[in-house]
């Protein structure tokens, strides 16, 4: 602005020796007009037109809600290149497509946009083979890889079923466990783009349980008839307002029921005290902000959630128990994306509505750190039950790796989803740390003290949803060893 106004006083004095300054002032006037103009143009562009290919199975108005603008929207120059990071990475995250690209053509003052998908494979009918132990580790090195402890059935997994990037999951299985179990959930509905929903229905009999904690090892025990059956239904509702927030409240009922001989002869605290059955109604508050470059195997960004839990509403007497759970990741990567650095970090707060340590959960209630996700770097053996703990993962990683092996490239197939297969190696070195506050009955030794272990390891990142990890890690009591780990995200 200021040399457009340095070059306005230098036209009008040169104008102003002119004998008719009336006539000077008409010049400067449109000398200004043209300028103004001549700046706006050169900083704009009106958005004509946002071409949309490849989504043969995904609805237009689902991809159009995950970019940043629309038709007719006037965009500066210089935010351009930011609003196309965002847009990849927004749809990206939607975890429906193996590849995006976006590629931009200006012409005078507009500006039209051309967005290319490859989706995914959607549908998984198939059979079920899988472990029914913590990982596959735990199964191959304490229980002797037998293949009694596998679970076999059918499965149908159909993902973005109705192209609204919905999901829909029937699974019925026998084996170590035998279960049913129906999933679905939409995120997002036609009319209230804002707003989704979902349920999900679960039953489990299985005749070998972990009925206690020794050494920080669950002990087990098989038997011929059922030894615990469970039962689950719940239902959330989910509010997005954009496309980096999140809010979702969830709402249901759980039945437990145990074996009398588990009360008997094994654990007496399985549930309360000499109880067969738990059951009891929850209902959960979550709230999610992620400015990540993607949501599988992210290189920068940063996200928080946290959620707030409360099992046991006082309709039953079993259960009376509070969460609060936090959860954020941190990452920051070099300028050509090869180096990153991360720190994955939660916090946990269980109040039980005593207050006192003294009146410990039921065994049932305690599984926490060595299950699920919440696994850290050289204890994949071992388990800590309590009720409040806190950890963080740290890691340096290179990029070895990024391509797409193609397979085929010409002609049309139902299998265009696996015509190249995008692939990412990465070399990464690896801390974690942690502590539980727990229960210290059965010389579970990493309770109440902080734990440290990590070591180097290779990533293999593919489809934007499968990680599999080959890790070699050690623990504070110099205990190492090879650990594999295979990460899916629908």
């Amino acid at each position: 602005m200021h040399s457009l106004i340095c070059m306005l006083q230098h036209n009008f004095l040169c104008i102003e020796s002119m004998s008719n300054r009336g006539f000077a002032y008409i010049i400067c006037f449109f000398l200004v007009l043209g300028s103004v103009r001549g700046q706006s143009n050169a900083s704009y562009v009106k958005v004509q037109s946002i071409h949309i290919s490849g989504n043969y199975h995904t609805k237009p108005w689902i991809i159009q809600y995950e970019i940043p603008f629309k038709e007719g929207d006037a965009l500066s120059i210089d935010e351009i290149p930011e609003l196309t990071r965002k847009t990849r990475e927004n749809l990206i995250n939607m975890r429906l497509f193996s590849k995006v690209s976006i590629q931009n053509e200006r012409e005078g003052q507009y500006i039209r946009f051309q967005i290319e998908v490859r989706e995914l494979w959607y549908l998984y009918p198939g059979l079920i083979f899988e472990l029914a132990d913590r990982n596959i580790n735990t199964w191959w090195q304490e229980q002797n890889h037998s293949l009694s402890r596998v679970n076999y059935g059918i499965q149908l997994q159909y993902d973005n079923a109705s192209g609204r990037n919905d999901y829909l999951k029937l699974v019925a299985h026998t084996g170590y466990t035998n279960k049913i179990q129906l999933t679905y959930e939409m995120p997002r509905l036609y009319k209230f783009h804002h707003w989704g929903y979902g349920i999900d229905i679960f039953q489990r009999t299985q005749k070998e349980i972990g009925y206690r904690t020794y050494l920080n090892k669950t002990l087990f025990y098989r038997s011929d008839k059922v030894l615990l059956k469970r039962q689950r239904f719940e239902s959330f509702i989910t509010y997005r307002p954009d496309q980096n927030r999140q809010l979702r409240l969830k709402a249901g009922w759980q039945g437990n029921y145990i074996n009398p001989f588990v009360v008997r002869r094994l654990n007496a605290n399985y549930f309360i005290p000499n109880q067969t059955q738990q059951r009891f109604f929850m209902i959960e508050i979550y709230a999610k902000m992620s400015f990540l470059d993607r949501e599988v195997y992210p290189t920068k960004g940063f996200s928080l959630a946290s959620f707030l839990r409360k099992e046991g509403l006082g309709i039953y007497r079993d259960l009376n128990v509070n969460y609060l759970n936090i959860l954020w990741k941190v990452y920051a990567s070099s300028t050509d994306g090869k180096w990153s650095v991360g720190n994955v970090s939660r916090v946990q707060k269980l109040v039980y509505p005593s207050n006192k340590m003294s009146e410990p959960l039921p065994f049932y209630n305690r599984s926490f750190i060595g299950y699920s996700d919440d696994q850290l770097r050289g204890y994949e053996l071992y388990v800590m039950d309590g009720p409040q703990y806190f950890y963080t993962k740290n890691h340096i990683k290179f990029r070895l790796l990024h391509t797409q092996l193609s397979l085929y490239q010409r002609g049309e197939s139902i299998f265009q989803a696996f015509r190249s297969i995008p692939m990412e190696l990465y070399l990464i070195f690896q801390v974690d740390a942690g502590i539980i506050q727990g229960y210290n009955q059965d010389n579970n030794m990493l309770n109440d003290r902080w734990i440290i272990g990590g070591g180097p390891g290779l990533h293999l990142v593919t489809f934007n949803r499968f990680v599999y990890k080959l890790e070699w890690s050690v623990n504070h009591l110099g205990e190492g060893g090879l650990f594999f780990h295979i990460n899916r995200k629908y």
